[in-house]
């Protein structure tokens, strides 16, 4: 049976949004064979065109603003959890999040040089929907993206659960789940975070963002 496709990018106010995620960040490019183990263990993955998401800089791992596709959103993390399992070679830090998303402003906002605006991260995503295979009843998906700015490439695998009742061992079991094999490279703890905490460890080539108060 065909998987149903990746919800439509937001095109008015949503929000708030319940998630609990897992997510682990590889710097470099996206190996050949992580790529096709993807595939491969979700057939049904939908590859999405690529977008490029606009961050804030806050100096913060529990808060990330950012403008996206017209919209302004902003996110914070509610709680971070000790390391779980997943399988062999999957280990990671289940998070808790909220996302609020209103119109974006319709003029120039900067660039990533003006101190404020200090990211600007091109993504190129495979989704594909988990939750067929959920025990519960909110949303699932997995994601493997491909990601570019300044500071070189990199790329992240991710887990999804959206939903106020969502909960860390319904996405843990939908991953183990729909992920037979377990990825060819090791993930551990140490590479698990939200997009904030991993941002703070990317410096803007030209140092603006240790510029901004200068």
């Amino acid at each position: 049976m065909n998987r149903p496709p990746p919800p439509p990018t937001p095109t008015r106010p949503a929000g708030p949004l319940w998630t609990v995620e897992l997510r682990w960040f590889v710097d470099g490019a996206l190996p050949d064979h992580v790529g096709r183990w993807f595939v491969t263990a979700l057939p049904g993955a939908v590859r999405q065109q690529s977008r490029t998401d606009t961050y804030a800089h806050v100096d913060s791992d529990a808060l990330s603003v950012k403008l996206r596709a017209g919209l302004l959103e902003a996110k914070g993390r509610l709680e971070r959890r000790e390391p779980v399992a997943v399988m062999a070679g999957l280990v990671g830090h289940p998070e808790r999040w909220v996302k609020w998303s209103v119109p974006g402003p319709s003029g120039p906002v900067g660039t990533p040089r003006d101190g404020f605006w200090v990211h600007q991260v091109t993504k190129r995503r495979a989704w594909a929907d988990l939750t067929a295979g959920a025990v519960g009843t909110c949303a699932c998906f997995a994601e493997l993206t491909e990601l570019s700015l300044r500071e070189g490439a990199a790329w992240t695998l991710a887990a999804e659960s959206a939903g106020a009742g969502a909960t860390a061992e319904e996405l843990t079991a939908a991953l183990a789940r729909a992920f037979v094999e377990p990825p060819p490279v090791a993930l551990g703890a140490d590479r698990s975070m939200g997009y904030p905490a991993w941002l703070r460890t990317r410096r803007p080539a030209d140092g603006s963002a240790d510029d901004r108060d200068r």
